[in-house]
């Protein structure tokens, strides 16, 4: 057979196999579908819970795990499935169903409310790689924003091309993940080949494709979810993410892929022995609190307002916008990635000025001098004796609390003003009035009267009958030298009869 023979043979042979493929392929607009609940069979039961999946991957095994269990809620046909059985539940697929489509993930399945949670959904062409045939679009479902996987509709390609695409999830910072689980909503979009040939995987630490997998629904449905524990989980980070892999052969349009996430994230201690200083500096509170090994940084707060975020290796803090008079409730809490620890909590406060005494008298009874007295006040290192708003003395606080002023006159009022002092500063004044008596020589009793009366008080001063204060004795000593005797009985009775 001569050459242009075999390119007749050859031409023919292209043209037979092209011509059974060109008719148009057909894609499929595909309706939403609920995929079914996880927990179809364990309401109200307090048996044991086993998480399976259960690889449902064409009609036949669908109707007959549908047969055994009707309530499985396989709603998205043929497909992997994740769902919570108790030991009689797995008895009777195990009975009917080969052992190859079911497998016990975790045989101890628990929740605890208690967990942190956090989920982060992405739209199909949120992607973070892709390789093979693929193309950003929505090709069969009314929505936006979509990815194609295994995409090629070409009018000369019968056949179909895989591709993958890569989902990027990075999670907050946790102590432990107690459980994560996956959902994707997607359809396959061509009818040929009419099984699906679409996978859904977690790349595994090394970043290559893991034990995960399940199949993917041809309809337009949320797949899932995919619940991730035990062994898996701790076998699915790559580069510190959770990265979801699709791959398909078949046209699949990926709408949107969301991880969520149970975790645990331990806040730091409560910081110890926090103290607050109470009347010990006169112009600020000092805080002190224990070190603590796990913290950020620490937030202090004054009356529920946060007043500073400290660096986590200080141990002291000091508020100078305080005021005298004022208790200030300080709270302190540690903080790291996962949160703030409980308050801890003291009252604070600056020592204050002096306390005002409680009282002063300035004399009015003593013809030539005033005499002012005050009460003593704790704490005090000297008083202040103001006269008529001028400093008249400063008096040491272990000193008599005795003021003798000399140097007054008749017939004026003087206000006298004591005020105590500390360290902190003075305290508010305290004032009285204080005048000489209005009295002449002679007026021994201070009656307004020269007579008898005051004769005897005189010579019973002298017989020492009556103790006679330091007035009497300036009245009494008519003569001013110094002596109370006859002299001043004889000058007393004179005046007597010169007044009469």
């Amino acid at each position: 057979m001569n050459n242009n023979n075999k390119i007749k043979i050859y031409i023919f042979i292209c043209f037979l196999i092209t011509s059974l493929f060109t008719e148009d392929r057909n894609f499929v607009i595909r309706d939403y579908m609920e995929n079914g609940n996880i927990d179809a069979l364990i309401k109200n039961v307090e048996d044991e819970i086993y998480l399976v999946q259960l690889d449902i991957k064409n009609d036949s095994l669908l109707n007959l795990a549908l047969s055994v269990l009707p309530q499985l809620e396989l709603y998205a046909g043929p497909s992997s499935y994740h769902r919570l059985l108790n030991k009689n539940h797995i008895k009777k697929l195990k009975d009917n169903l080969s052992e190859d489509y079911i497998q016990v993930l975790d045989e101890y399945y628990s929740t605890d409310d208690s967990r942190d949670y956090w989920s982060l959904t992405l739209q199909g062409n949120q992607y973070y790689s892709s390789g093979g045939e693929t193309d950003d679009s929505c090709m069969c479902i009314n929505s936006s924003d979509c990815v194609v996987v295994g995409y090629n509709d070409s009018w000369y390609n019968p056949f179909d091309y895989s591709g993958d695409v890569t989902w990027n999830f990075t999670p907050p910072y946790f102590d432990e993940v107690t459980e994560a689980r996956v959902f994707l909503t997607g359809a396959q979009c061509d009818d040929f080949p009419l099984s699906s040939e679409t996978t859904l995987s977690l790349k595994n630490n090394s970043c290559g494709v893991g034990d995960f997998q399940v199949t993917l629904s041809e309809s337009y449905t949320t797949n899932g979810p995919y619940v991730l524990t035990g062994d898996i989980l701790d076998n699915i980070w790559c580069d510190g993410g959770l990265q979801a892999l699709v791959q398909s052969e078949d046209n699949y349009n990926v709408d949107w892929i969301r991880i969520e996430l149970y975790y645990s994230c331990d806040v730091s201690n409560t910081p110890n022995q926090f103290i607050a200083s109470d009347e010990s500096s006169c112009d600020y509170v000092q805080m002190n609190w224990d070190y603590v090994y796990d913290a950020d940084n620490y937030l202090l707060y004054k009356d529920d307002q946060l007043i500073a975020n400290i660096n986590s290796d200080e141990t002291q803090y000091i508020d100078y916008d305080v005021e005298e008079g004022n208790e200030y409730v300080y709270c302190i809490k540690s903080q790291n990635i996962c949160g703030e620890s409980e308050a801890s909590c003291n009252y604070g406060s600056i020592k204050p000025n002096a306390e005002q005494t409680e009282s002063i008298q300035a004399s009015n009874q003593f013809p030539d001098y005033i005499q002012i007295v005050w009460d003593s006040v704790e704490d005090v290192t000297f008083y202040n004796l103001y006269r008529d708003n001028f400093l008249l003395n400063v008096i040491p606080e272990n000193s008599d609390l005795l003021y003798i002023d000399q140097f007054v006159d008749q017939n004026i009022d003087y206000e006298y003003c004591v005020e105590a002092n500390n360290e902190c500063g003075p305290s508010s004044l305290i004032c009285d009035i204080g005048q000489l008596a209005i009295t002449d020589l002679g007026d021994i009793n201070i009656d307004g009267t020269i007579d008898v009366l005051d004769i005897v008080l005189v010579v019973n001063f002298i017989l020492e009958l009556q103790i006679f204060d330091d007035t009497q004795q300036f009245l009494s000593d008519l003569n001013s030298d110094g002596l109370i005797n006859i002299l001043d009985i004889v000058l007393l009775a004179n005046l007597i009869l010169s007044t009469n």
